[in-house]
């Protein structure tokens, strides 16, 4: 019997890099379920089968961090690999510090992403 593909949760308000981020994912065999805003992921049914959350950090309502804040509030341990396309000093370091897995700077190949989130999932 073959194993299930990970589900790999991607959360970009803008609609095409969520798109393409989610192509890429199925392209190297994830299941990847699209969320334009963090609210829906935290109210999403399937997120107890969440294995690893792409999410963007800069999104209107709730940023990234704030949505990271919130899933571990509820008890979600998957990790979480921030993005963003602001090199604001201190960035990174916030995110991991607020319990994210991984931080990449956009534009990031997708090839990238994948190596990363095949090293976070083990």
């Amino acid at each position: 019997m073959e194993s299930p593909r990970a589900l790999i949760a991607v959360v970009d308000d803008e609609a095409s890099v969520r798109k393409a981020i989610c192509r890429a994912l199925r392209l190297a065999d994830y299941e990847a379920l699209p969320f334009a805003h963090g609210l829906d992921l935290l109210a999403s049914p399937p997120l107890p089968r969440i294995a690893c959350v792409v999410m963007d950090v800069h999104m209107p309502v709730l940023n990234g961090l704030d949505v990271l804040s919130r899933l571990r509030t509820q008890g979600m341990v998957a990790p979480v690999i921030l993005v963003s396309a602001s090199d604001e000093a201190g960035l990174p370091e916030r995110a991991r510090a607020a319990g994210a897995a991984h931080f990449l700077l956009k534009p990031f190949s997708m090839d990238v992403l994948t190596k990363v989130i095949e090293r976070v999932l083990v």
